[in-house]
């Protein structure tokens, strides 16, 4: 599945997460990564049992790197904190992926 194809069918959810002394507000997107093209099938035990990236088949060691914290700021511009894939993907190019999600299907909540 491409992101344009996720960005047309599921919208971009995020918690809100307001700074206590810089007052600077963050939206954390929920399932980031699977809003940058990785998807995953667990087992019951929560380990991680299929994974592709973009419609190819990746290791289960290289997804279970593909973690951080993506969030958008006020203005609507994506950034990826503790991001640990580079195995997988390009830090720059999942930015991108999620810019190009987050453009197509978000709106900040006030």
């Amino acid at each position: 599945m491409t992101t344009e194809t996720i960005a047309n069918t599921v919208l971009i959810h995020t918690r809100k997460w307001i700074h206590p002394e810089t007052g600077q507000v963050r939206h954390y997107i929920n399932d980031w990564q699977f809003k940058a093209g990785l998807e995953v099938s667990h087992y019951k035990t929560g380990n991680i049992s299929y994974a592709e990236y973009k419609g190819q088949k990746v290791s289960n060691g290289k997804a279970s790197e593909f973690t951080g914290k993506a969030w958008v700021d006020e203005k609507g511009k994506v950034h990826l904190n503790g991001y640990k894939g580079r195995r997988l993907a390009e830090r720059k190019d999942v930015l991108t992926d999620l810019q190009a999600a987050v453009d197509a299907g978000w709106k900040a909540e006030h």
